[in-house]
């Protein structure tokens, strides 16, 4: 994954403001109403997106197969 990503605050009438990551405005979207646990295009209209800063990385994201994300492609569950 390559690419500039950014941290932005996102808030939404009747939902508490949150900082998510992302690369654009959309993914920031995204992002925050999985925090909410909603679909994101049920409040992609009402939301306030506002980008904060940039940022080194996204934290933890795993590549297939290189562990934390079930069995990949280099055996992981052989023997089991």
């Amino acid at each position: 994954m390559s690419g500039t990503i950014y941290q932005y605050r996102v808030e939404c009438p009747g939902r508490r403001a949150v900082k998510v990551k992302g690369a654009n405005r959309l993914e920031a979207t995204e992002q925050a109403a999985k925090v909410w646990g909603v679909a994101w295009m049920a409040v992609a209209r009402q939301c306030r997106v506002e980008r904060e800063k940039e940022v080194k990385g996204r934290g933890r994201i795993h590549a297939p197969g290189a562990g934390g994300d079930g069995p990949g492609r280099r055996g992981d569950r052989a023997g089991v």
